[in-house]
């Protein structure tokens, strides 16, 4: 009866995206990203799942309702050079390892299903107004996070277990018929409705963010604030996600430089450069414990590995998710590689280099430069502030432990989203400074 439900509830909210009204997608698109697992399908060859029905419907329905509105957000859109360098890299892998028209599909697909997300953030972006996105997504973070509590007291993943039978498809390794749940003696792990406690870390380090930055904005009493900060931070913690934890510290510490004084900014600099220093032997030490997640030798092991197969393509790597069909077993909670010595190549650069190349990851590394330079150069606006944030540390996110269990799709709506949201507030500031220089020229007149 609750997969009935779930499935039910699935698409009632996927009527709503084909015939509601656009300002709401936004909503939809996060809501469906944290509270169902990229584990779950409705067709496997070629794959339908329900991320994949809202994306591409999404274009459908912009592209055939209104063209013009498309080309307008393309036009302003700011990260035009590097996506295309990315396109161009996945097709250039595919054709100089002659995969054939196969390979264009699934490069089509890739760049689609991870880079897209930005454009549609963007495009989004322009009825935020009416969207009050963090506000609308109280209740449902509450929600989330109450679920993440549950999950840790009962020391099972009732959510997830519920979710994943409700669809036609599961592809997952954790069996559903017994108890779920991730934790370890030497530390305690929840994942919710995600597909890893690594991907909830990322999830949480950059929704926390967002609310962090933007908390005198909710529309909430100080209490209710409060309340959900905490809840959110404690699913943080309780998530076992190190790497989560240190990328929302760098988060927070961007955030509050922005706030303070110039000379404050320098005696806080200097504060954080000794505090690093101090503490570097225990950070070391807590990474080099064998047995108890990664660790810094399991790094160097994965560094190694991935020289060895970058050399055999350095410009235009191996192909398109080579690691993933010649190098690993494919699983809903990253691809974890079959030598266990080598773990999970638990960084986006040890993928880029592999399957892309040179060209693959300068183009991605090119892509964060231009989004970091964009809020930069905004930064007067606070949404720059709050997208800079996210975007730094989400690329911390992937450099320490990779792009895993969809943890990309919410980060580049996100990233994607206050670019709009800073390119609007730059129309209506230029707007306002014509009127105004229109109003004094007939005034001197």
């Amino acid at each position: 009866m609750l997969d009935i439900l779930v499935l039910l509830l699935f698409f009632i909210l996927f009527g709503f995206f084909l015939f509601g009204k656009t300002h709401n997608h936004f909503l939809l698109f996060v809501s469906v990203s944290i509270f169902i697992p990229y584990c779950v399908y409705f067709n496997k060859n070629p794959s339908v799942s329900p991320h994949h029905l809202l994306l591409y419907f999404f274009f459908i329905k912009l592209f055939s309702q209104s063209p013009l509105e498309l080309k307008s957000h393309y036009n302003k859109f700011p990260l035009k050079i590097p996506l295309i360098l990315i396109i161009i890299s996945l097709f250039s892998s595919v054709y100089f390892n002659e995969v054939g028209a196969v390979g264009f599909y699934n490069a089509f697909r890739f760049f689609m299903e991870n880079y897209s997300y930005l454009f549609i953030g963007f495009v989004l972006a322009f009825y935020y107004k009416e969207t009050d996105f963090l506000n609308k997504m109280y209740w449902p973070m509450i929600v989330f996070c109450l679920f993440g509590l549950f999950e840790f007291a009962q020391g099972d993943n009732l959510l997830f277990r519920m979710i994943c039978k409700a669809f036609p498809i599961y592809d997952g390794f954790l069996p559903l018929d017994s108890i779920i749940s991730l934790s370890r003696t030497y530390r305690t792990r929840i994942f919710i409705s995600t597909v890893h406690p690594t991907t909830l870390g990322a999830v949480m380090c950059c929704m926390s963010l967002a609310y962090v930055s933007q908390i005198k904005n909710i529309d909430k009493s100080n209490f209710k604030k409060g309340i959900l900060l905490v809840l959110m931070l404690s699913v943080l913690f309780l998530s076992g996600s190190r790497t989560g934890l240190i990328c929302f510290l760098f988060g927070s510490i961007i955030l509050f430089f922005n706030r303070i004084a110039f000379t404050l900014k320098i005696i806080a600099f200097v504060s954080c450069v000794f505090i690093i220093v101090y503490q570097i032997n225990s950070f070391v030490e807590e990474f080099e414990k064998e047995g108890q997640g990664s660790s810094i030798s399991m790094r160097q092991e994965q560094l190694i590995f991935s020289y060895m197969y970058f050399l055999k393509s350095p410009i235009y790597g191996n192909g398109v998710r080579y690691t993933s069909k010649n190098i690993m077993e494919r699983d809903s909670y990253n691809d974890r590689v079959v030598d266990s010595s080598i773990g999970g190549l638990e960084s986006v650069v040890f993928y880029q280099v592999i399957d892309y190349g040179l060209f693959g990851f300068t183009s991605y590394i090119l892509l964060f430069v231009f989004i970091v330079r964009f809020f930069l150069k905004n930064r007067k606006h606070d949404y720059a502030i709050t997208g800079l944030a996210i975007t730094l540390s989400f690329f911390l996110f992937a450099v320490f432990s990779g792009e895993i269990g969809g943890n990309n799709v919410l980060a580049y709506l996100l990233v994607g989203y206050c670019m709009g949201i800073v390119s609007l507030k730059k129309e209506e500031d230029e707007e306002k400074e014509e009127i105004v220089s229109d109003t004094l020229k007939l005034e001197s007149k």
